[in-house]
């Protein structure tokens, strides 16, 4: 999932929209998948993805 997390982290689509773009016909199974591999719901991912790319600039 690593191109697929940078995607999410890096876009400001809704999360229905970057299910479809990755492939998922399901964003109700996306979600539980990207949680499962990644360990924070996608919606956690991007608030910390964000701020910590917001530090390092």
């Amino acid at each position: 999932m690593g191109q697929r997390d940078r995607h999410w982290a890096s876009c400001d689509a809704p999360i229905d929209e970057v299910a479809e773009q990755v492939g998922h016909a399901d964003p109700s199974f996306f979600r539980r998948l990207f949680g499962r591999r990644v360990g924070l719901t996608p919606s956690q991912y991007r608030r910390r993805f964000r701020a910590m790319r917001l530090r390092l600039q």
